[in-house]
Order: structure tokens, then sequence, then C-alpha cells
């Protein structure tokens, strides 16, 4: 079972996914159920119990469904793009992941303290606009050195 008691679940980004939107709405109702499991399994985000993958028949036994029922409606998913395969063919969800990594490097972070890039020592005179840099690249002022003598402004 899965440390993670609760996640961010954004409404709009399942509700927009153009690719879950394509499939039928059982084979919407099985993605969201498979959410649920990726979300408790060990490893996070991938479809299986105990670090072992999850089959066909184990699916249907768990979900209350026919073994070819699951089967066509993860053709469905498949054929649409909303999940991934490892090379061993575990299927695994590419935003539950992200979201993980995201969620540990800020643990990370808190257990030192906080996002370095945002503590006052890394705000220093020369290291305040590599700092700002990273996190707003597009608010950076343009630099206006001026010419070198003989030189000339392109």
């Amino acid at each position: 079972m899965s440390k993670r008691r609760w996640s961010k679940f954004w409404w709009q980004d399942y509700e927009r996914d153009p690719a879950l939107r394509l499939c039928s709405l059982a084979a919407q109702g099985l993605w969201m159920r498979l959410l649920c499991l990726m979300h408790e399994a060990e490893p996070y985000g991938y479809l299986c119990v105990n670090h072992r993958p999850l089959h066909t028949r184990q699916l249907a036994q768990m979900l209350g469904v026919s073994a070819s029922q699951i089967q066509r409606l993860m053709a469905e998913l498949r054929e649409a793009g909303v999940y991934s395969l490892t090379p061993d063919g575990l299927v695994f969800c590419r935003r539950l992941l992200r979201d993980k990594a995201a969620s540990d490097l800020g643990a990370q972070w808190g257990r030192t303290g906080g996002n370095p890039s945002l503590k006052p020592a890394a705000r220093s005179a020369a290291g305040a606009s590599a700092a700002g840099a990273s996190l707003y690249p597009e608010a950076q002022p343009e630099s206006h050195s001026e010419p070198q003598p003989g030189q000339g402004r392109a």
C-alpha cells in the first residue's frame, strides 16, 4: 500500500484530456479505477500489487467485470494513448509519476529548509539573478551593456 494518503487531483486536467475524451465512458471509468489502483501501488504510479503487474484476469476479478471487457477497454485506452507501458509491458500513468517526482523534490527541499533558490543565502548579490533566472526566465531584464571602444552596436 502506498504511503501517500492523498494526492493533488486536477479535475480540469482529467476532464480536458483529449486522449481520454476520445474513449468511451466505460473506458474512462476503467481509467479512473486504474488511477486509484496505481495511486495505492508499489511502486507508485504503476498498475501492480506488491511489485507484481496486475493482469487482465486479476483486474477483472478486482473490478467485477469480465476479462474480455477489461481487454477491450484496455485496448481502447492504449490506442488513444492514455497510458504508457514499460519495456516489460507494465502499465503506468505518466502524470502520476510526474506528480510524484515533484512531490519528492518538494519533500527533499522541505527537509533542508525549503527551495534552495529561494533561501536568503542563495540570494547573494551574485546569486540573486541566477536564482531568479531559474524561476522566472521570462521576467529577467535584458542585458544592456555598452559596447567597448572601437565596437559599434550590432
